[in-house]
C-alpha cells in the first residue's frame, strides 16, 4: 500500500529516488527524537548511614565534577536515601558527605555516562573529639567595679560644667529615654 501511495503522489519513480525519500524519512525522524531529549538521565543516587547502620536524615551531600567545577548538592530524606538528578557528563566526579558529628567522607573518581544511574552507599564514622586542657586565668575584673552597668557619678562640679539651662540640676532628667517631660 504504502508504494502504491508513493507512486500516485509522486509519480512512478526509479527505485533508487524512493529509497532516497525513504532515508530522508527515517532521517527526520532520529533527527526529532534527538532534538526533543535533552537530558542527560545521568545520576548520583545513594543511602547515608552511620556506624550502627541506621540512617542519617538530614546529612549533606555534595557533587562536584572536578574537571568543570560544577557544583550542587542535596539532603537525605527521612530514609536517608539522597538522588542528584540531570547532572553533566563527564568526570572526575568527587561525592562528598557531612552530617553534624560525624567525620565527612569524601568518594572520588566517578565517570557519568548518558543514562548512568551510579549509586553510592555511604556509612559517616561517628567523629569522637577529646577537650584538651582548659586553663581557667583571672583578669582583675575585680578592681573595675566602677564601671560595670549603664549608671555614671555626676558630682556637683560636673552639673555645674553642664550646660543646663538655668543650671537647673533637675533638667538632667531629660537626658534619660524614659522620662517624658520632666516626669
Amino acid at each position: 500500500m504504502f508504494t502504491s501511495w508513493v507512486n500516485i503522489r509522486l509519480g512512478p519513480q526509479t527505485p533508487s529516488v524512493m529509497k532516497t525519500f525513504l532515508l530522508f524519512l527515517i532521517f527526520v525522524q532520529l533527527i526529532s527524537v534527538t532534538a526533543t531529549g535533552q537530558s542527560t538521565n545521568a545520576s548520583f543516587t545513594g543511602i547515608i548511614l552511620n556506624d550502627q547502620n541506621t540512617a542519617l536524615v538530614g546529612a549533606t551531600v555534595e557533587v562536584l565534577n572536578e574537571s568543570t567545577g560544577f557544583r550542587t548538592s542535596t539532603t537525605t530524606g527521612a530514609d536517608g536515601r539522597f538522588q542528584i538528578l540531570q547532572l553533566p557528563l563527564g568526570g572526575p566526579y568527587t561525592i562528598t558527605a557531612s552530617y553534624v558529628g560525624f567525620v565527612p567522607l569524601v568518594k572520588n573518581g566517578y565517570q557519568l555516562n548518558q543514562g548512568d544511574r551510579v549509586v553510592v552507599n555511604l556509612s559517616l564514622v561517628n567523629e569522637s573529639t577529646t577537650l584538651q586542657n582548659v586553663v581557667v586565668t583571672s583578669n582583675g575584673l575585680i578592681n573595675q567595679k566602677a564601671r560595670f552597668g549603664a549608671a555614671t557619678d555626676i558630682t556637683a562640679n560636673r552639673i555645674r560644667n553642664l550646660p543646663l539651662e538655668g543650671r537647673n540640676f533637675q533638667n538632667l532628667i531629660n537626658l534619660s529615654p524614659l522620662a517624658l517631660n520632666n516626669s
